[in-house]
């Protein structure tokens, strides 16, 4: 009579003395197998005569059939659950410096992602800002607003006396002599009206001509002498 291979060993000859140990990724759960089965992707098995295959770790993974052992997920991949055959890419508005992780990491607001698979965010340029977290994209500041800075997360008012009439800008212009803007965040300045006059820059509101002096256009920069 001959005895049946134990578990976790095989002999696929006949008129043989002794079994063989299943090697590394294969493995025998049962009595006289003749060969070992090969562990099925998204498990391993690293120990020979074995009776069963390990499941992969989050952060890893296993593609192929009779693995001894898991991959460790690449950087911008991730796994976050066992078993697993292929890592997955992680997605615009994520990162992922670091092999073998469970997880991707959501970009900072101030910061954007707009690719997958990506180890690093980047820094929203001057003009522009995210104020949410995970941004694909970053925003153009409105008319009216700016950014001076990179990274932001938000745009800043042009103050009273400046303006901005286009969006994307990291910069306010000054209203100029003759013109002014009396609030903040204004898209345009406004002409002096007739009477009043600006000689400087940036200034937030018109002065009237004094006495014994006039201005009939706007816009203007001084005020002109009554005939005698």
């Amino acid at each position: 009579v001959c005895d049946l291979c134990l578990a976790g060993r095989y002999q696929g000859e006949t008129a043989q003395t002794a079994c063989s140990a299943c090697l590394a990724g294969s493995f025998a759960n049962t009595t006289g197998y003749s060969v070992c089965d090969l562990c099925d992707v998204g498990l391993y098995q690293g120990a020979q005569a074995s009776t069963g295959c390990v499941e992969c770790l989050p952060g890893s993974f296993a593609g192929l059939t009779g693995r001894s052992i898991c991959s460790l997920c690449d950087v911008g991949r991730f796994s976050g659950v066992n078993a697993t055959s292929v890592c997955t890419d992680c997605s615009a508005g994520q990162k992922q410096q670091s092999n073998g992780r469970s997880y991707c990491i959501d970009c900072l607001e101030g910061t954007f992602q707009s690719a997958v698979r990506q180890t690093t965010c980047l820094s929203c340029a001057p003009g522009r800002f995210a104020n949410d977290t995970a941004a694909e994209t970053c925003v153009a500041c409105a008319i009216g607003r700016v950014q001076p800075s990179g990274g932001s997360s938000e745009c800043v008012d042009c103050i009273a006396g400046t303006f901005m009439s286009l969006t994307g800008r990291s910069s306010c212009a000054v209203c100029a002599a003759g013109e002014y803007s009396p609030v903040n965040a204004s898209t345009t300045c406004t002409s002096c009206d007739p009477g009043a006059v600006q000689s400087q820059n940036q200034q937030t509101s018109c002065i009237a001509c004094d006495i014994g002096k006039f201005i009939e256009a706007g816009g203007q920069t001084v005020c002109d002498l009554c005939a005698q």
